[in-house]
């Protein structure tokens, strides 16, 4: 499960994992991986015939920036996507090859420091605790970076996350939230423990402690790890909130309820660490076994919401659901003439012979092979149900080393990485549908000698 959040007040080890891999470093290769694996979601999305910067909105600026047309990011604008021309939006080709810069020369700046540290440190603990400026300067370094106002470091690139991130942190329920925004939503969630991670980290680094060792958490310090770990999920809460003031629709309401339900497993489980030793046996305290029993509502919550809401698949809807066909194109590209993507999507439909046998699915798959879907599946339901190892008594034991965590927390970002693709498919199948429905009505429009068709929106 992605919400593993116990924290202990001091763990000391001495393992070489601990000493030649702090946690700063640890936290710092986990945002460059989520970097990689956008650049490669988008670039996937790309070449397997979707039109990403039509499924996120992304639109061209009328304003140049060193040279080129830069993109503006979803929410920037406004009104409907459809019947305004490929024109309008950014192309495909574009999104990606910025993030994999962003990407090497992050990581290139990373890596040197990490080398730097461990050639000054030479696995001593003496010289580690000496060599703790290093990840600091690193650290500061990054910030600076990320805010930087002139072109350098894919400038444009950073301001369009800055944005966005402002965008999901303002308190608003009127303003509509855009799917571009959701899935950056979604992705920081999947960072939950992470932001967690970087603010013991900077607790260490800013501390006369060691480096390879937890700093104590006493008073109300030891809130301040859970509520920088729910932040994403009271982000996503909120989104879906205004999504249901917006549209009235109850389904954002049973959306919300689903990122509610992280709240008890994130706080009950810091709790725990306040509760004193007992003799019971491990298992045994009530405040574990409310704890086990909300960190198994949200694992099967949420996977089901996935496989069904997420992904439009009817595995685990009831039958009569699952029997509803739709015959409908999804836009691979904005103009229709599949121009702007080396091979549009030619999604399998329910028109094909061989549609029906692939069970639990959907009847328009955009990517020709069905395992990738029960692979998917599988993967999302093993990676959401990584929790049970902490309710293994024999391996409770295993759960305590940093170097489970690290694994937990990268499988996490991997168990993202796999959901973005099939969302984002989702989304373009639906946004077929949607224009589908809207050039029949504006073709009744026109029929019922109505000429103002320009106000139609999604």
């Amino acid at each position: 499960m992605d919400i593993d959040t116990e924290t202990p007040t001091l763990i000391d080890t001495d393992s070489d994992f601990s000493l030649v891999f702090p946690l700063p470093y640890r936290c710092l290769l986990l945002v460059g991986i989520g970097i990689l694996g956008w650049a490669t979601n988008l670039q996937g999305l790309y070449f397997l015939g979707v039109d990403t910067s039509y499924a996120l909105d992304i639109r061209r600026s009328l304003s140049l920036d060193n040279g080129y047309e830069s993109l503006s990011a979803s929410g920037v604008t406004s009104g409907s996507r459809l019947g305004r021309g490929s024109n309008n939006f950014a192309h495909p080709s574009t999104l990606y090859k910025p993030i994999y810069k962003l990407f090497a020369s992050y990581g290139a700046f990373v890596l040197t420091s990490w080398l730097l540290f461990r050639l000054l440190s030479a696995g001593s603990k003496e010289d580690i605790d000496s060599s703790k400026f290093i990840p600091s300067l690193t650290i500061l370094i990054i910030l600076i970076t990320l805010l930087w106002p002139w072109s350098f470091a894919q400038k444009h690139e950073r301001y369009t996350f800055l944005r966005a991130t402002l965008r999901c942190l303002t308190p608003s329920f009127s303003q509509k939230i855009h799917f571009s925004d959701v899935i950056l939503a979604d992705i920081f969630t999947s960072f939950a423990k992470v932001f967690g991670d970087f603010w013991l980290a900077l607790r260490i680094l800013s501390s006369s402690g060691h480096l390879w060792q937890l700093p104590p958490e006493t008073g109300a310090s030891q809130w301040i790890t859970p509520c920088l770990m729910s932040l994403p999920y009271a982000i996503r809460f909120r989104q879906c909130i205004s999504e249901y003031m917006t549209t009235k629709s109850s389904k954002p309401l049973y959306n919300a309820a689903k990122y509610a339900t992280a709240f008890p497993v994130i706080f009950l489980s810091a709790a725990q660490r306040l509760v004193p030793d007992s003799k019971l046996p491990h298992g045994e305290h009530p405040l574990f076994r409310i704890w086990a029993l909300s960190v198994f509502i949200n694992s099967v919550y949420s996977f089901w919401w996935d496989v069904v809401n997420d992904w439009g698949l009817t595995l685990l809807k009831p039958s009569s659901s699952s029997t509803k066909r739709r015959r409908s194109m999804p836009p691979a590209s904005v103009d229709g003439s599949g121009a702007r993507l080396p091979k549009p999507a030619s999604p399998i439909t329910d028109s094909d012979p061989d549609a029906n046998q692939y069970a639990g699915l959907r009847s328009q798959l955009l990517f020709q092979d069905p395992i990738i879907y029960y692979v998917a599946i599988f993967v999302n339901f093993i990676l959401r149900f990584t929790w049970s190892l902490k309710l293994s008594s024999h391996l409770h034991h295993v759960a305590d080393l940093e170097v489970g965590v690290f694994l937990v927390e990268a499988l996490e970002i991997l168990r993202r990485w796999i959901w973005v693709f099939i969302r984002v498919e989702w989304e373009i199948l639906k946004l077929g549908r949607e224009a589908e429905n809207e050039d029949e009505y504006e073709f009744l429009m026109r029929e019922n000698g109505e000429t103002d068709v320009s106000d139609l929106s999604m």
